[in-house]
């Protein structure tokens, strides 16, 4: 239910409180979503609301591991560590613009049903029960489902914009809809 998302935006949200790094709220997103990679966790967890997001496709220099020196992370350790000094090679960053979002607004009309089921499925063995592709029309069907949600919200005419890069090069966005 997205508690390791909550966790990680709350270790993203300390790290910036107690650092006073001053993140923006972006920033923040970039850090969490580096570590977990679920979008949709991450975004309500840290915007709440009802939101639409995505990642973006990182290039492959964005996905090199980076060590970061242990005196960045454990100050004290060594003794003679100290603070970086001016000329110090700064602990490396996260891309910048990992994911997107977009904030829906909510009419009070729709009424909303929350199921929680008595059992639970590691997201693994659940993604593990899809199949490998999907029939051109079943796509075209999701996705032309999938574009109506901007009608809930009354800022929709952002949303397409907003969200379209999520689709580039998979599915492609045309007004009033999506096609495959």
């Amino acid at each position: 239910m997205g508690s390791s998302a909550a966790a990680v935006v709350a270790g993203v949200l300390l790290g910036d409180a107690l650092g006073d790094l001053k993140l923006s709220q972006e920033r923040v997103k970039d850090y969490a979503l580096m570590v977990e990679r679920h979008p949709d966790n991450i975004t309500a967890a840290l915007c709440g609301g009802f939101t639409g997001s995505f990642l973006r496709m990182l290039e492959p220099s964005e996905l090199s591991p980076a060590a970061i020196p242990l005196a960045e992370v454990l100050p004290a350790y060594p003794a003679n560590a100290g603070p970086p000094q001016p000329g110090d090679e700064l602990p490396p960053q996260p891309p910048r613009n990992v994911g997107r979002h977009v904030r829906y607004g909510f009419s009070k009309d729709i009424g909303v049903v929350v199921v929680v089921p008595k059992f639970e499925v590691e997201t693994a063995k659940a993604r593990g029960a899809l199949p490998d592709s999907y029939p051109r029309q079943d796509v075209v069907s999701a996705s032309h489902l999938a574009s109506r949600v901007r009608s809930f919200s009354p800022c929709h005419a952002s949303a397409p914009s907003g969200l379209q890069p999520a689709t580039a090069g998979r599915v492609d966005c045309f007004p009033g809809g999506l096609a495959a």
